[in-house]
Order: structure tokens, then sequence, then C-alpha cells
């Protein structure tokens, strides 16, 4: 946060539930999250404590944003669950479904890694990116456990010739879709 020096100038004093209130208002300046800068906000005021008489509210708008960051919080829950199940009636067992929403927790990660590689912050445009790098995952996921229960259960190859043989035929259509989508 930097500083920045006013001429002082009262345009209005408004009331907000029967008390005085002076709103005020400010842009950023640099590419910092807004929460980020909220929490500077609120580390400067616990460090440098407001008289009784005065209160300090963000906007509605960082208290909608941490609402929406919770909201999205549940969803993914929701739709890791719903997946999960879906995936269970499609494989008709727990073993393969297990090991695709293990992976998506390592596709996470790497996305994550990739935001902090590239210095870019965790905007609304990356959760955008890592929920389709997720669609994009899980459906090469289960295109290749697919392929792995062709060779495994219908070809009656061992565990590691099936991986094998499923990861030489998948790997270059998995590898081309994942480079055009990041």
């Amino acid at each position: 946060i930097s500083q920045k020096y006013f001429q002082s100038e009262l345009i209005s004093i408004d009331k907000i539930n029967w008390s005085k209130a002076v709103l005020i208002s400010a842009d950023k300046e640099s590419d910092i999250a807004l929460w980020d800068v909220t929490a500077q906000i609120n580390q400067i005021i616990k460090d440098n404590p407001l008289p009784t008489w005065v209160r300090y509210e963000a906007s509605a708008d960082i208290q909608e944003q941490e609402a929406v960051w919770q909201d999205l919080g549940r969803s993914m829950l929701i739709w890791l669950f719903l997946m999960y199940l879906v995936l269970i009636i499609q494989f008709k067992n727990i073993k393969y479904p297990t090991i695709i929403i293990s992976s998506i927790f390592l596709s996470v990660a790497w996305a994550i890694y990739i935001l902090a590689l590239t210095g870019m912050t965790f905007s609304f445009p990356a959760q955008i990116w890592i929920f389709w790098v997720l669609w994009v995952w899980v459906n090469q996921m289960i295109i290749l456990i697919e392929e792995f229960k062709e060779f495994y259960e219908n070809q009656w190859l061992d565990k590691l010739t099936s991986l094998k043989k499923s990861i030489e035929l998948r790997f270059v259509p998995i590898f081309i879709t994942n480079v055009t989508t990041i």
C-alpha cells in the first residue's frame, strides 16, 4: 500500500444506521489482489487502534467477495462429490474413481504451482482456467482408465503391461491436449 497525501475536503457526512458516516473510496494502482489490500488495511488498523468512536467497515464488495469464495469452495466440494458418484456408476467400482479424484488434487497443485511460477495472482480468470484444466484432466483420466481396463480386464494382460500399453496409446493425445489447454 502506498501512502498518498490529499488536500482535506469534506464533501458530505452521511447517516448509516443512525450514525454519522464518512465514506472513503480509493482505487489500487498495482496488480495486488483486493483481499491482500484489505488484509493490509486490517493489519494497519490492528497495529494502530482506532478511537472508540471510530469504526472501520469494508465495503459490500469486499464482503461479497468473501461470500463468493465460500460459495466457490462449497461448489467445488459438491462438484467433486457428484463427479465421484457418477464415476462410481460409470466404472461400477470404487477403485478407478478414487484414482481419478486423487489425480484432481495433483493437477490443482500443479496449476497453483504454475500460477506462482509465472507470478500470476489467483484471480477469477485463473479460477476459470483451473476449472478448465480440471475438466480436461478428468476427461483424459477417464479415457486413460478405459484403455487400461480394456487391456487389463478384456485382454487379460497384467497390470504393469496394461498401464504401459494404455500410456503408450494415449500419451501423445493427452500431452497435446494439456499443452493446448495451458
